[in-house]
C-alpha cells in the first residue's frame, strides 16, 4: 500500500491525507461544521475604497490611520471630479501622502485646514507620476482635508483610477504596488 501511495500524482496524495486526517479526527456531524479561525491581529496599514459622494469637505470620507497608516484606493470619473478625505491629526504629527495615478492620469494633491483652505499642494508632476506631499510638525490637532483634483491627462473608471498612501514613508511600495495594478489594467 505505501507504495501505491507514493506513485500517486502529488496532489491526489495530498487529497488522500487530508480524507484520511478528517476520518481519524472528526465524526460525520463536526466534519460539516467548520473550526473557528484565531481572530487575526490587527493590521499595521488602513485599507480603504473611496466612497461617493465625497466632493464636498462636508461629505469627506475619514481616514482612520493604522500603525504604519493607511492606503486608500479612488477614481476621478470626469475631469471636473473632486475626492474629499478627512484625517483627524494630532499636534506635531508627520505624514507623508503620496497621490499614485494610473498611467494616463494627471492627478493634484491637496491639504486643506479645517476651514477649507489650502495649505499645501503636491507639484504638478505630469501623468503618471507619484505626487508627494509631505508635512510634518503640525500647529494645531484638528481636522485636516486632503483633496485629490483632476490636473490633466485621462479621467473613467479605469483611467482616472489612484491610490493614497497616508502615513510612514514605507507607505511608498505599497502605493506603488497598487498603482502598478491601475497601470496594467489601462494597459
Amino acid at each position: 500500500m505505501p507504495m501505491l501511495i507514493r506513485s500517486m500524482p502529488l496532489l491526489l496524495r495530498a487529497a488522500l491525507c487530508v480524507a484520511a486526517a478528517a476520518a481519524l479526527c472528526c465524526s460525520a456531524s463536526q466534519a460539516q461544521t467548520p473550526l473557528p479561525l484565531p481572530p487575526l491581529p490587527p493590521s499595521p496599514i488602513t485599507l480603504l475604497i473611496e466612497s461617493e459622494p465625497n466632493a464636498r469637505l462636508g461629505q469627506a470620507q475619514r481616514i482612520e490611520l493604522g500603525d504604519l497608516g493607511a492606503v486608500v484606493t479612488g477614481t476621478l470619473k470626469r475631469a471636473a471630479d473632486v475626492d474629499s478625505y478627512r484625517l483627524d491629526l494630532a499636534i506635531g504629527t508627520c505624514v507623508v501622502n503620496l497621490l499614485a495615478p494610473s498611467p494616463l492620469a494627471d492627478h493634484d494633491l491637496q491639504l486643506l485646514n479645517s476651514f477649507g483652505l489650502v495649505l499645501l499642494r503636491s507639484n504638478n508632476r505630469g501623468a503618471g507620476q507619484i505626487e508627494l506631499l509631505p508635512i510634518c510638525g503640525l500647529p494645531l490637532s484638528t481636522t485636516y482635508y486632503l483633496r485629490v483634483v483632476y490636473a490633466g491627462g485621462a479621467a473613467g473608471l479605469v483611467a482616472g483610477a489612484y491610490a493614497i498612501g497616508v502615513g510612514d514613508a514605507s507607505l511608498l511600495p505599497v502605493v506603488q504596488g497598487i498603482a502598478a495594478g491601475a497601470q496594467e489594467q489601462v494597459r
